[in-house]
């Protein structure tokens, strides 16, 4: 059976609009999984691993507060502003918690959750050791205070 120019022409141009079909059938497939990445990456993972980082900065200033409270002589008003500035710095820890278990709500794996969880219980445990340091240092006990340090 032969060709002709004509049949020829037609069934090149038909491939080529197969192939462009497929091509925009793939692109469009893909574009629609960079979105959901996309919107994977601004709404949960960004904000996650911002209220992450908060929670490092906080524990650091927590931490910083707590040393300053301990050195700072008694009922002075150094000592009053450190003691104003845990109690802000707690209020801020638990207010990135409250974040944190938003996002994790929206976390697909159970590990995450997990984590989440785990990092909430650690900050429960710093909270009371924050109340004994502070114990120790308004003591008199000048070994408790050095233990506090």
């Amino acid at each position: 059976m032969r060709f002709t120019v004509g049949k020829k022409l037609g069934i090149s141009f038909g491939a080529i609009f197969v192939i462009l079909i497929a091509a925009t059938a793939t692109t469009y497939f893909y574009l629609n999984n960079l979105a959901a990445l996309e919107t994977d990456l601004f709404h949960q993972r960004m904000p996650t691993t911002y209220a992450f980082a908060s929670l490092q900065t906080e524990e650091r200033q927590l931490v910083a507060d707590l040393r300053g409270y301990v050195l700072a002589e008694p009922h002075s008003p150094e000592r009053d502003a450190l003691k104003q500035d845990i109690a802000a710095v707690l209020v801020e820890v638990d207010q990135t918690n409250e974040t944190m278990r938003g996002l994790s709500a929206h976390f697909a794996k159970a590990e995450t959750k997990g984590m989440v969880h785990q990092i909430e219980v650690n900050f429960g445990v710093i909270r009371d050791a924050a109340s004994q340091i502070e114990s120790a240092a308004d003591s008199s006990d000048k070994e408790a205070r050095s233990r506090a340090l």
